[in-house]
């Protein structure tokens, strides 16, 4: 009975401990902050495609309607929308046959066309065919004029491209005309 016990208390974590316990937290960290950036990536890309669906609707709903078909914008203060319209007795209209295009918040869209506003643009003199002589377009008359038009017989005018851009990220997705397969395209590129 006169066994000396004697106890051995821990007052803190030894190092091998605390090491095992931060390389675990970091490696942990890294993969959930890998797994938020795939998600932004995959909802960016989501919504190019998404864009890449609604312009190829256009073009295809001008080729079977045989009507030029136009994209106009608007933006206020909760939101950013592409809009349709099209060409019919001589002045562009809302359409409501597609319905408009949201743009995220957090994108920003480029045009990469250059229009004179005091001229008629290329998009009136594809679509004057359909125009008879005695009547001429009036842009003040409708109040709306697109930024980009399809036209029935397969091209895109005016010939430019178009970018989607979003805040936080580095990607950059074009969209152009594609003449061989007669539909819209999208690149991408890191910026």
């Amino acid at each position: 009975m006169f066994m000396h016990e004697t106890k051995r208390y821990q007052d803190g974590f030894t190092l091998l401990e605390v090491l095992t316990v931060t390389i675990i937290v970091s490696i942990l960290t890294s993969m959930s902050v890998l797994a938020v950036n795939q998600a932004f990536q995959r909802r960016h890309s989501s919504h190019a495609d998404q864009l890449l669906i609604w312009l190829q609707q256009l073009s295809e709903q001008s080729a079977l309607t045989g009507v030029v078909y136009g994209v106009s914008h608007t933006k206020s203060d909760s939101e950013y929308k592409l809009k349709p319209l099209v060409y019919f007795r001589n002045r562009w209209l809302e359409t409501t046959s597609i319905s408009p295009f949201i743009v995220d918040a957090d994108a920003e869209i480029r045009w990469n066309i250059s229009v004179d506003k005091h001229s008629i643009s290329p998009v009136d003199r594809a679509a004057d065919g359909m125009s008879s002589p005695e009547s001429e377009f009036n842009a003040s008359e409708s109040g709306l004029l697109p930024i980009l038009a399809f036209m029935p017989d397969g091209y895109i005018e005016p010939d430019n491209q178009l970018e989607l851009k979003f805040e936080k990220s580095s990607r950059v997705y074009e969209f152009s005309w594609n003449y061989k397969t007669a539909s819209v395209k999208m690149g991408s590129y890191n910026q």
